[in-house]
C-alpha cells in the first residue's frame, strides 16, 4: 500500500513512546490530505515535506512533518536522536553557517546527558522543542520595509 493511514502513524508514535489519540493523528492527516481520502499518499507526502522545509513563517501545518523529520534523524529506529545523527541532514539543509544554531534549536545548550554520554532526546522532547520554535516563528515580528514617499511635486 502506498498510502499512510492513521493506524500506521499511530504504530510509529507508540513505538516512539508518544501515544497519541486517533483524533489528533487524523487531524495530522487532514492537514496534508489534498484528496480527502483520510490517508497520506506519496504526492501529498512530498508536497507536505517540501512546503515545510521551505516555510520560514511557521504557517505550514507541521505535525506530520515533525514525525517524519525525527524518523529521518533516527535511521536505526532507536527511538532517540543525538547531535551526531542529525548532522548530515542539517548540514545539507542549512549549510555550515546555520548548523550550530539548528543543533541548538533541537538539542538546547546541553552537550551531554546526565550519564556523561552524548545527549539523546526522545520524540516527545523533540516535538516539544519543535513546537516552541514554531510558536516563536509565528510570533516573531516581521520587519516591513517602508517605502520612501515623496510629497514634492516634480
Amino acid at each position: 500500500d502506498d498510502r499512510l493511514c492513521w493506524q500506521e502513524i499511530s504504530e510509529a508514535l507508540v513505538k516512539l513512546g508518544h501515544k497519541t489519540p486517533r483524533e489528533q493523528i487524523e487531524l495530522w492527516i487532514w492537514e496534508v490530505d489534498d484528496d480527502l481520502d483520510n490517508m497520506v499518499g506519496w504526492d501529498e507526502f512530498l508536497t507536505m515535506y517540501q512546503r515545510c522545509i521551505s516555510d520560514h513563517t511557521g504557517n505550514e501545518p507541521r505535525n506530520l512533518f515533525n514525525l517524519v523529520q525525527f524518523l529521518m534523524y533516527d535511521k536505526d529506529f532507536q527511538c532517540k536522536i543525538s547531535v551526531e545523527q542529525t548532522l548530515q541532514i542539517l548540514f545539507v539543509r542549512h549549510g555550515r553557517g546555520e548548523l550550530d544554531a539548528e543543533i541548538a534549536e533541537i538539542f538546547g545548550d546541553q552537550k551531554n546527558g546526565p550519564d556523561g554520554q552524548e545527549l539523546k532526546i526522545t520524540f516527545s522532547q523533540f516535538l516539544s522543542r519543535a513546537n516552541a520554535r514554531l510558536t516563536d516563528m509565528r510570533w516573531k515580528k516581521k520587519e516591513v520595509s517602508k517605502a520612501q514617499i515623496s510629497t514634492r511635486r516634480k
